[in-house]
């Protein structure tokens, strides 16, 4: 998998995905799966690998979109990419259900209340939402009829589950 060296772009740590799938391991075989802010999509194509039966990425920097659709190619996955900011993708995904929704914005942009606040027409009855985001940014409690659940803690990065 590549990445990109330079610019704003932060992929998820290594040892955070790894935490992730392992606690979604029984929730990824035949899910769907809508990565937003994938970056060069090392979380959803990850989750391809575990079992994942359909997999969205949503991103709208043109250098990320390079590298993450060489590597869609080069991992032969079956995912989607969706080259759009994340509000108008959730809208136009608005109706398709999905089991798992992970969100990565960048640290600091204060994304996850506002992507929240969209992700409901588009989550399964017993979906879930992941969140990662520094401990330092503040994310609701609750929006609309998600709660927080759990939070996991990995060095300065948490994984805050809503369902």
């Amino acid at each position: 998998m590549k990445f990109v060296s330079n610019g704003p772009l932060r992929p998820t740590a290594a040892k955070v995905r790894e935490a992730l799938l392992e606690i979604l391991k029984t929730r990824l075989p035949g899910c769907s799966f809508l990565d937003l802010y994938a970056g060069v999509g090392a979380v959803g194509l990850e989750a391809w690998e575990a079992g994942a039966a359909r997999v969205v990425l949503v991103e709208k920097s043109s250098v990320a979109l390079r590298v993450l659709r060489e590597n869609v190619r080069s991992t032969g996955a079956t995912a989607e990419v969706v080259p759009k900011d994340v509000v108008s993708a959730l809208r136009g995904l608005a109706g398709q259900n999905f089991d798992i929704v992970f969100l990565d914005p960048p640290y600091g942009m204060r994304e996850i209340p506002r992507a929240l606040e969209h992700v409901e027409p588009v989550l399964a009855p017993e979906g879930i939402v992941v969140a990662e985001h520094h401990h330092k940014d503040p994310v609701p409690e609750s929006v609309a009829r998600l709660k927080r659940t759990r939070v996991q803690k990995y060095g300065e990065t948490l994984l805050s589950f809503y369902s």
